[in-house]
This record gives C-alpha cells, structure tokens and sequence, in this order.
C-alpha cells in the first residue's frame, strides 16, 4: 500500500501565506528524490479558503533541462 501524505502534519505547521507553498514545494523536491518518484502531488494554501494543486512530472523536468 503506498502511502499518502507521507510526511504528515498539515499546512498550518508552517502557514504564513506565501511561505507555505515555499516550504512544502522543497519538501516535496527531496521527498520525491528521496523516494525515486518520478510523479508527486501536493496541495498548497493560497488564501483564505483556497487551494491550489502542485502537480509534478519527472518527464516535464528532463524536457525544460533541453
């Protein structure tokens, strides 16, 4: 069974708006290489109720490295 949110905790842990999405963007980075995931998800905070989902696709990185 592969595991979700594998990290635990919520936003609020480091919630100042704007310095969220920062913290959770690198923590994904290292988890996914961690890990050797080639695909990750994560959801950011962007305001007061809202949310915005960071999709991650090894295959768009080796493409933007050309």
């Amino acid at each position: 069974m592969r595991k979700v949110n594998v990290n635990g905790g919520a936003i609020a842990l480091r919630h100042p708006i704007g310095a969220s999405g920062g913290c959770i963007l690198v923590t994904q980075i290292y988890e996914r290489q961690r890990r050797s995931l080639r695909k990750d998800l994560a959801n950011l905070c962007v305001g007061v109720k809202r949310t915005i989902t960071l999709a991650r696709s090894a295959h768009l990185e080796e493409f933007a490295q050309l």
